[in-house]
């Protein structure tokens, strides 16, 4: 593996499996409905698109990832969250295709897709679309008001209300009741607020008799540091702790004062030889790029004794970041994520000529 200083900011999803229990919690505050239902629509529908591949209908938001001056330059003026699984359908990432908002047609093109736990994917457009954040501020609980959203092709988007059943702080996942018509994937669930709280899915999960089951947003978790709340719950496992690297919102005063770096080393051991690089970023989780040769590279976690490939990610031609050398012309540059707290490896596939190959990361931070 060859590793380069520079990163970019990039998506990894890290999973865990589905919960076989669920807890119950309890919150008031979101027991209520929106107190006007048409404003509430009004205001989400202005940040939301619809698309349809291989004859499944998928919806999807705008949604607040920070977009560098070099995309936008580019042309990408918007990111749009939707379901991994159904994005899948359209395409295997930089797949472009079309997609509609308030009545006109644009293109896209896919930078996360995913057919594992949980089913967030994503997509880019030089269409201008008001965003919705991310970042909630209240878990789910049960009792409270869900507002659900579909796409219908020809008649926008369908609204309905809900009420969640059942929740796992442990994993986020959580359950409302069924709706007319029912509907198991493909939607979009927010709180009484408007925040988007998860994605009506089946993928991955165990059913909940009754009930309709939502893969819920981990993107809130990061806040149980940063912006202590009662209402936030527990985030210690691998699937809450899902980080979106470029999703980070703009950092509040009191996450900047402290300024203190994510620091990574990787270290690999070739032909008896150590070889390790530090890599530093000014962000909640870390970030480490490399460039390598082989198609394709296995984040992996370390958990209940034993390594599990949570994403496996294939790397990009990049002359700029990888360029070739003595070695090599054909480098493929690969960036990846996650949260702190855990133990963490890449694993690169051998071939007939190259042998597989682990390198071991380290994680600190530093002041």
């Amino acid at each position: 593996m060859r590793i380069v200083s520079k990163f970019l900011a990039s998506v990894i999803i890290i999973t865990l499996c589905s919960p076989s229990n669920f807890a119950l919690a309890a919150n008031s505050v979101l027991d209520s409905s929106p107190s006007n239902f048409e404003s509430f629509k009004s205001r989400i529908n202005d940040s939301l698109v619809g698309f349809n591949c291989s004859s499944n209908n998928s919806i999807g938001f705008s949604a607040n990832w920070s977009i560098p001056a070099e995309e936008k330059n580019q042309g990408r003026n918007s990111n749009i969250f939707t379901s991994g699984n159904s994005l899948e359908s359209c395409g295997r990432v930089y797949s472009t295709f079309n997609f509609e908002y308030k009545g006109n047609t644009y293109e896209g093109k896919s930078w996360n897709v995913s057919s594992n736990l949980p089913d967030f994917g994503g997509f880019s457009t030089s269409a201008i679309i008001p965003n919705l954040p991310l970042w909630g501020t209240d878990a789910p609980s049960v009792g409270s008001w869900v507002g659900v959203v579909r796409y219908a092709p020809g008649f926008g988007f369908m609204w309905t209300e809900s009420r969640v059943r059942a929740y796992n702080p442990e994993t986020l996942i959580f359950a409302i009741d069924p709706f007319v018509p029912l509907t198991e994937k493909n939607a979009l669930v927010f709180n009484s607020k408007g925040d988007f709280i998860g994605i009506v899915s089946t993928m991955a999960i165990q059913k909940v008799n009754g009930l309709v089951t939502v893969h819920g947003a981990p993107l809130q978790c990061p806040l149980n540091k940063e912006h202590p709340t009662v209402s936030i719950t527990n985030c210690s496992s691998a699937y809450a702790q899902t980080i979106w690297a470029n999703s980070v919102p703009s950092p509040s005063p009191s996450s900047t004062s402290s300024k203190k770096q994510v620091c990574v080393i990787g270290t690999s051991t070739l032909g008896g030889n150590i070889q390790s690089s530090e890599q530093c970023s000014d962000t909640s989780f870390w970030i480490y790029t490399m460039c390598e040769v082989q198609p394709k590279v296995d984040l992996q976690m370390y958990s209940k004794s034993k390594w599990i490939t949570s994403k496996t990610i294939k790397g990009v031609k990049d002359m700029e970041k990888c360029p070739g050398d003595k070695f090599s012309s054909n480098y493929l540059y690969y960036s990846f994520t996650g949260p702190l707290g855990g133990k963490y490896r890449l694993k690169s596939y051998g071939n007939v000529k190259f042998t597989t190959s682990y390198l071991n990361l380290a994680i600190t931070v530093k002041n």
